[in-house]
């Protein structure tokens, strides 16, 4: 995620998503994976806030979310000013690796390095949560995908995913559809639910539909599973948030 996007029209499904996660007594847990900005224009999407629909989903994030882009305070600091989450831990360290050749083995070497302590230092920052919602630009990152990469920092690693669940804390995680064929989209996930060697695990998918299709990922300890899957059901079944919000269902993956 880059700072210069915050509040567009995805933000406002967001924050409804965290908000729900926090209604039900979750101690709830902000890993940005904040990149360098540059000049996309990924962001641009707040006509939204012209339209009543999204208005009444949630009256006061959307004011605050307006006054946001008005003033031209798009960061993600902004996130704090906002009463419910407050109290919320948030890592937003960026993660930058161009400042590391990665032309040599050893430059490459280097570049896992610097992630491996940007995501050490994260869990740390972010311990004693129930569930961390991570915002990568694109998502889980993909099969071809490395780490050193430059467009790996703009993914969420699997083994991240995993090291996260592997602590007890249950994992959030946006991810940008791709233009690959349904089936293969959602046999990638559970594929991914099945790398993760836990048999216990649960895996659900929320839709924000506007403008772009997002996915948010919820993958489910047990002792977080039923707070969770309430938070989504809320979403689903909110008069304005319905709108918006659908789920993406995984045949024979729960």
């Amino acid at each position: 995620m880059k700072n210069q996007y915050f509040a567009d029209v995805g933000d406002f499904g967001k924050y409804g998503m965290l908000s729900a996660l926090q209604d039900e007594g979750l101690r709830l847990g902000i890993n940005w994976y904040l990149t360098e900005d540059d000049a996309r224009s990924d962001g641009n999407h707040v006509a939204y806030m012209s339209h009543r629909e999204f208005r009444v989903c949630d009256p006061e994030r959307h004011q605050f979310l307006a006054a946001c882009i008005r003033s031209g305070s798009r960061n993600v600091a902004m996130l704090a000013e906002i009463p419910r989450f407050q109290d919320t831990k948030i890592y937003a360290s960026v993660l930058g690796l161009d400042h590391i050749p990665a032309l040599s083995e050893q430059g490459r070497t280097e570049r896992i390095r610097h992630r491996e302590k940007w995501f050490a230092e994260s869990l740390t920052s972010l311990a004693g949560c129930d569930v961390i919602f991570c915002d990568p630009d694109n998502g889980l990152e993909t099969r071809s995908g490395k780490p050193y990469s430059k467009d790996g920092v703009k993914c969420t690693r699997i083994e991240e995913v995993k090291r996260m669940l592997e602590a007890g804390i249950s994992v959030v995680l946006y991810h940008h559809r791709d233009r690959s064929p349904d089936v293969a989209y959602a046999a990638r996930f559970a594929e991914v639910r099945e790398r993760m060697g836990m048999p216990e695990l649960a895996l659900r998918i929320l839709r924000f539909r506007r403008y772009s299709v997002r996915d948010y990922l919820f993958f489910m300890l047990p002792q977080h599973r039923l707070p969770m899957e309430a938070a989504m059901d809320s979403l689903l079944r909110h008069s304005g948030w319905q709108r918006h919000f659908e789920e993406y269902r995984l045949a024979g993956v729960r």
